[in-house]
């Protein structure tokens, strides 16, 4: 896509600038690169009682991502960036709670140092992964989308 914005004539981008085509493109690949992470990450062994209790949590944020993508796709200037990190930040503050809560009521020897240390890892690469949507959010949302759409032929 980097290809794409950097051959669009600069009246393509109405009010915008060629810069915020190279920019989108720069969180795109943000966006790619911490969502490897994740996976990367995701491969760690992982505790049955944090995976089981942490479950409802999990999907919550992945809605709530899901919900963000939907955006991009159908109205990227309508985006309200400021919620969306606000409801972002609530279901991972959520999620760590939650994780504090499990481990600190669970039995003796139930979670492992490594289990321990891989949820803690699993987190940030969850928060890696909002903060890079969130960029793209914002840089979407400042894009002139009605213009770059024009047919130009």
């Amino acid at each position: 896509i980097r290809r794409w914005f950097a051959a669009l004539p600069a009246a393509a981008y109405g009010d915008g600038s060629p810069e915020q085509g190279q920019d989108l493109a720069d969180g795109m690949q943000m966006l790619g690169d911490r969502l490897r992470e994740l996976a990367a990450l995701r491969g760690a062994p992982q505790s049955e009682l944090l995976v089981r209790e942490l479950a409802p949590d999990m999907r919550s944020w992945r809605l709530g991502i899901e919900e963000i993508l939907s955006g991009l796709v159908t109205d990227p200037q309508g985006m309200d960036v400021q919620a969306q990190r606000d409801r972002l930040n609530a279901k991972l503050a959520a999620v760590e709670a939650r994780i504090e809560g499990v481990l600190s009521n669970a039995p003796a020897g139930a979670v492992s140092a490594a289990e321990f240390k891989n949820a803690y890892r699993l987190l940030g690469a969850y928060r890696g992964v909002s903060e890079a949507l969130l960029e793209l959010v914002r840089l979407a949302s400042a894009m002139d989308w009605a213009r770059l759409r024009e047919t130009r032929f």
